[in-house]
């Protein structure tokens, strides 16, 4: 537990490294120092970058709408919270108020989005340290269009390839998720694990979510792509979980060899559809892959199988269906990456742009006031920020500390939502920021003096803080630090003095936030079942979606089924998140350990099974079998409600939970006489294993769970 905890201090994140972010980040604030050198005013230099810091800090890879979207809001916000805090400032109870408000909604913003969560600290710290300068309102006006002048250089910066490179970002989201495809052509199944290339499919479809609404040709082209990916996944997963499968049961098959040769040239013709999409290039090549797969394909179609068994022929065409499926969604695929310019190409469904406005502003109200309670982490979490911001802007002002506002800075920085973020952050935020000040202070006493070598320090160490930065937080704040002390030496104050004053305010921070955590804590304890209860909620409306759209003899609705799919990996992500910071708390043992591995376990293989009969060939039952499999779908979905409201709260009785083995048997009497139907027994029979174990582990430990609170 303790290697859990302290892990995070040393961990460098090596995929967090952007040398072109890093570049812009720091040529922006170069350029912004540089005006205040124009106009002959260190203050003005100091506004301009602090504005240019502060939407610096919000660029990114991303695509370039993303991009756009959210520096337009940071400059936005920036202008506003500038006039606001100087104008207010004069007056303390006003300016406090308007501190708690924003501290509130900083925190509360977490149950929206991470992102909007970490803009919100931007926020806070921009409001504490123009709230230290008080103005007339014409002169905070004028100080405030400086640093949109900042935060304008940093988006021009970002944005100005975007008219010549506008999906450059989503091409290069797809290269590389195209890529990690390719990687699961060699992976073995193992079906107590996250079905492969969830996390790769999770990034793509956030990245390509800028372009949802996008008409133009190349738009559609990219989505039509990443659904054609998937579509791809799902058939690669089910082939190397068949191919699996003979090998344990009939190794010398002749066909497992031309499996084999399949998937390994499935790999090269992915690996070239990911250069295609990167540089137009290897499309000959590609193509040549796609005719050897047709091959493949042909030779097992043209095997004899009647000296096989029963068994081993329902898996063999199984097999042979995937492969088909593949041959013509890698041909889909390799045209679709060869035409980038072609107007017209693609006809994208109605249905797959994304939800009106209104309807994601009615959802996004509904979030916020379905999480306006005590029993809300987001709730409490803004709540203990708005009162520890409160608190250390009345200890500063009272205590009449020279630049106090790094007291409330410091706290919003460092409280999180959770334990271990909260004093992990903490102690890399206080011991950063000490090896920074000591660091910028001697640089700044062994190089000569001058404003272009201050410049010259300041745009070096926003290029490690936006590089390398990124990749450990405590080296983050060695280079933030430094930044702040070149910055208030250009205005005249010695480094001395800021080493000191600074330092004092950071440690105070630092520990008035560890300790108004320890005093009210959020324990991820409380929110696992939760979190578990929504994830065995999507894959409820998930499988429901697959076994009445691809079973049930209706008209499947790609759209939506994509939606449901992307929600239940989000969750699954989610859940393993939690299951991770949980953990890393005080007070996890062992036994938790196992029992949330069982229930990784568990869940996973409830997942791959609806992978296998999603990615299946669908067929039609009879009147009578539709009946026998609409019964064992409505007690799946039974059991998963019956879980999810145990782990709400409720005691359900054991008589309400249906009998998924009976259920099981009476759906397996169709299948000696219907050997089309494949797998589909086998992988319903997986679910009724999965879905029993995960009912006798949580039934079991909350049964545990309420013996223990009535002992005590």
């Amino acid at each position: 537990m303790k290697s859990s905890f302290w892990a995070p201090l040393f961990t460098f994140d090596r995929s967090m490294l952007d040398l072109w972010v890093a570049l812009r980040s720091a040529v922006a604030v170069g350029l912004s120092m540089l005006i205040g050198v124009w106009l002959h005013s260190d203050t003005v230099g100091m506004i301009v970058a602090l504005g240019a810091i502060n939407a610096c800090l919000s660029d990114n890879n991303d695509a370039y709408a993303f991009r756009a979207k959210r520096m337009f809001r940071v400059a936005i916000v920036t202008v506003i919270l500038v006039f606001l805090a100087s104008i207010f400032a004069k007056n303390p109870v006003v300016s406090l108020l308007l501190l708690t408000v924003l501290a509130f909604a900083a925190g509360y913003s977490i149950v929206l989005d991470t992102v909007l969560a970490d803009l919100g600290v931007l926020a806070i710290a921009t409001f504490v340290v123009f709230g230290a300068h008080p103005m007339d309102p014409q002169q905070a006006f004028h100080l405030s269009l400086f640093a949109l002048l900042g935060a304008g250089i940093q988006a021009l910066l970002a944005l100005a390839l975007w008219p010549l490179r506008r999906y450059r970002p989503e091409r290069r989201a797809l290269g590389v998720f195209f890529s990690d495809l390719s990687t699961l052509c060699d992976l073995q199944f193992k079906p107590d694990e996250i079905p492969g290339g969830s996390s790769q499919s999770i990034r793509t479809q956030i990245n390509l979510g800028a372009i949802s609404q996008d008409s133009r040709p190349e738009g559609r082209r990219y989505r039509s792509l990443l659904t054609q990916g998937e579509r791809l996944r799902l058939g690669i997963l089910s082939l190397t979980r068949l191919k699996s499968r003979i090998e344990r049961q009939n190794p010398g098959n002749p066909s497992l060899d031309i499996i084999a040769d399949f998937l390994d040239k499935e790999k090269m013709l992915l690996q070239k559809v990911a250069i295609i999409i990167s540089d137009e290039t290897h499309i000959q090549e590609a193509r040549e892959y796609l005719k050897a797969i047709e091959v493949d394909t042909a030779k097992v179609r043209d095997s004899d199988f009647s000296a096989q068994s029963a068994f081993m022929k329902r898996v063999l065409s199984d097999a042979l269906r995937q492969m088909e499926n593949m041959v013509g969604q890698s041909r889909a695929v390799i045209e679709l990456a060869a035409r980038t310019t072609e107007a017209g190409m693609i006809e994208s469904e109605k249905n797959e742009n994304a939800r009106p406005w209104r309807f994601r502003f009615r959802g996004v109200w509904a979030t916020l006031r379905a999480n306006f309670t005590f029993q809300s982490p987001g709730f409490r979490h803004a709540l203990r920020l708005s009162i520890c911001i409160a608190v250390g802007e009345v200890v500063g002002h009272l205590l009449s500390i020279d630049r106090a506002y790094w007291i409330p800075m410091t706290v919003a920085i460092v409280l999180k939502s959770d334990y271990a973020s909260t004093f992990n952050r903490g102690l890399l935020r206080v011991g950063g920021t000490i090896i920074g000040l000591i660091l910028a202070t001697a640089l700044f006493h062994v190089f000569p003096g001058g404003q272009i070598w201050s410049i010259a320090l300041m745009v070096i160490f926003m290029f490690f803080m936006r590089w390398v930065g990124r990749a450990n937080y405590g080296i983050f704040a060695i280079c933030l630090s430094s930044v702040v002390v070149l910055l208030v030496a250009m205005t005249g104050v010695p480094p001395k003095d800021v080493i000191w004053t600074r330092g004092v305010n950071t440690v105070v921070g630092g520990a008035l936030a560890m300790l108004a955590y320890m005093l009210w804590p959020t324990w991820e304890k409380t929110q696992l079942s939760e979190v578990v209860a929504r994830m065995l909620d999507t894959y409820r409306k998930s499988f429901h979606a697959v076994a009445q759209q691809t079973y049930g003899g209706g008209n499947p609705n790609t759209y939506e089924r994509d939606q449901l799919r992307q929600q239940s990996r989000v969750a699954r992500a989610e859940f393993v998140a939690s299951m991770n910071r949980y953990l890393s708390e005080r007070g996890s043992t062992d036994v938790d350990r196992e029992f949330l591995a069982g229930i990784t376990a568990a869940s996973n293989r409830f997942a791959h099974a609806m992978v296998a009969i999603e990615s299946a060939s669908p067929f039609a039952l009879d009147t009578e079998q539709q009946k026998i499999f609409a019964n064992f779908e409505a007690k799946i979905e039974v059991t998963l409600q019956n879980l999810s409201e145990e782990l709400r709260g409720r005691n359900v009785p054991n008589n309400e939970y249906p009998d998924l083995r009976a259920a099981y048997i009476e759906l397996a009497k169709i299948s000696p006489e219907q050997e089309r139907h494949g797998l589909f027994f086998d992988e319903t029979d997986r679910m009724t294993n999965s879905l029993n174990t995960l009912r006798e582990l949580v039934v079991n430990r909350l049964h545990q769970n309420r013996l223990q609170a009535q002992k005590s």
